[in-house]
């Protein structure tokens, strides 16, 4: 697979220009200078662009490094870049961080599908404190986000995907979001979500947050569902899911 870069925080491999998947990266990857599933994605026919935010306290609302400059520019660059490519289907894929990336710039752009892992849901710090401070994995670090935005003058407007997944349910046909039921910011960040019949919680016992993405690689899942048509994907595993 060779990568051709677009900017410092995206690139793209060029393979089946039918099915274009894009990958939101974790801070894991910002923190490398990398992208996730590099090495995993050489092995996949499908088109693919990598992307991520260079800053691990934005979470994707101050847009792409070299590109953009928030959510809504994201979603023009994504709009341009398939109406080049010409895909008949487009997927998103990102986790935990990535996976937010993934839900909103999908339900913001309308694609066929969503494939996320060890998601966050949400960075909102009232949300989190509806919840009685739960779905917050490092103590403060949502308001250190916010805080950031506030001392440059921006407030960010997507800071919990819900609403958005709410008022855009029909823009995606099928998404589907792998967590630990032992990890309770998994549980809680991916449930936030799961309230609609094409929103899909999966548990994957006996993993964590850290590994969950790492297990769906190895045990064939993730290039599975890739591989599967948009209009099967809910009808797989579906003793696991949660409505």
């Amino acid at each position: 697979m060779s990568l051709e870069v677009i900017s410092d925080c995206a690139a793209v491999s060029y393979g089946d220009p039918d099915h274009l998947i894009i990958m939101f990266s974790s801070t894991t990857a910002v923190r490398r200078g990398d992208f996730d599933f590099k090495d995993f994605s050489k092995d996949l026919p499908q088109t693919i662009l990598f992307l991520r935010d260079d800053d691990v306290r934005t979470g994707y609302h101050n847009g792409i490094n070299g590109l953009t400059s928030n959510p809504d520019e994201t979603v023009e660059f994504l709009r341009y870049f398939i109406d080049k490519i010409g895909p008949k289907r487009v997927t998103m894929f990102g986790t935990s961080i990535g996976g937010y990336g993934a839900l909103m710039h999908g339900f913001l752009l309308g694609v066929d599908d969503i494939i996320t892992a060890g998601t966050v849901s949400y960075v909102d710090p009232a949300t989190r404190d509806a919840k009685g401070g739960a779905g917050e994995r490092v103590p403060m670090s949502m308001q250190w986000g916010v805080d950031w935005f506030a001392s440059r003058g921006v407030e960010p407007k997507y800071l919990d995907t819900w609403p958005l997944i709410e008022k855009n349910a029909d823009k995606v046909t099928a998404v589907k979001m792998y967590y630990s039921p032992d990890d309770e910011v998994d549980s809680t960040q991916t449930l936030h979500v799961a309230r609609l019949p094409h929103v899909r919680a999966i548990a994957r016992p006996g993993t964590s947050h850290r590994y969950i993405a790492l297990q769906l690689v190895r045990d064939g899942t993730l290039a599975r569902d890739f591989a599967t048509p948009t209009d099967q994907l809910l009808s797989l595993d579906p003793e696991a899911a949660i409505v």
